[in-house]
């Protein structure tokens, strides 16, 4: 696998990372898996490729929870699991 140039693809490939592993991920967990030296053009970047992922099927939303991040002061965000696109299971 190539190394991610680009924050979208880091973004996008650090997302099916979590989504992969099993269990439940929130953005803070995306975050953490991109590298520092890749940064977005718009503060609100990763927004766009959760919701592309989860038209794809591929991440399901379940739940809510506050954020780790300290830039984000506990707000909340939302909690994901894999989707039946990446676990075969029926949508």
């Amino acid at each position: 696998m190539s190394t991610p140039t680009t924050y979208k693809a880091a973004a996008t490939d650090a997302l099916l990372t979590c989504a992969s592993a099993g269990g439940r991920f929130t953005a803070d967990n995306v975050h953490a898996l991109i590298p520092d030296h890749l940064t977005p053009q718009h503060r609100d970047a990763l927004g766009p490729i959760f919701r592309s992922a989860a038209r794809r099927g591929q991440i399901t939303a379940v739940d809510y929870a506050p954020s780790t991040r300290p830039g984000r002061h506990g707000s909340v965000i939302r909690v994901y699991v894999a989707g039946p696109a990446l676990t075969g299971a029926a949508a």
